[in-house]
């Protein structure tokens, strides 16, 4: 049908499209923000500064926030959650890893790597994509 269109009604449809696709896109970021503040919420009833549910939700924020694309408040929320995690090394190894992620998304290949180096530190069996294992080298032997 659109191949059939002319030039005027290819226009609208392209534009129909794109009204669709921008409403989508603000669902999903309204979406985001009210579960951010649903777990900022709930993170107030954690009181006890050591708290491992307190970093789960930290944790969990810090990916919300990396979908949203606010970087600086991930980064925040999986350092705070790493603190919380201190003397788990398995859970301060997903703390690595999510940072790792977070530094990929910002385009920072070489600090993902020295994250996902330091994830393997804390717990060998780690998952490490395949990618960057020639980048992490001596840590994975």
């Amino acid at each position: 049908a659109v191949a059939m269109a002319g030039p005027e009604q290819r226009a609208e449809i392209e534009m129909q499209r794109l009204d669709t696709e921008l409403a989508a896109l603000d669902f999903s970021t309204q979406y985001l923000e009210k579960v951010i503040v649903d777990i900022s919420g709930v993170m107030q009833h954690y009181t006890k500064p050591q708290s491992l549910q307190r970093g789960v939700l930290l944790f969990e924020r810090a990916k919300l926030y990396k979908k949203k694309g606010d970087y600086l408040q991930a980064m925040l929320d999986v350092r705070a959650a790493r603190s919380l995690f201190a003397g788990v090394p398995s859970l301060l190894a997903y703390t690595y890893v999510r940072e790792a992620a977070i530094l990929e998304a910002q385009g920072d290949e070489a600090g993902a790597a020295k994250a996902y180096r330091q994830a393997r530190e804390q717990d060998p069996s780690t998952y490490i994509p395949y990618h960057y294992r020639p980048l992490i080298g001596g840590a994975l032997h």
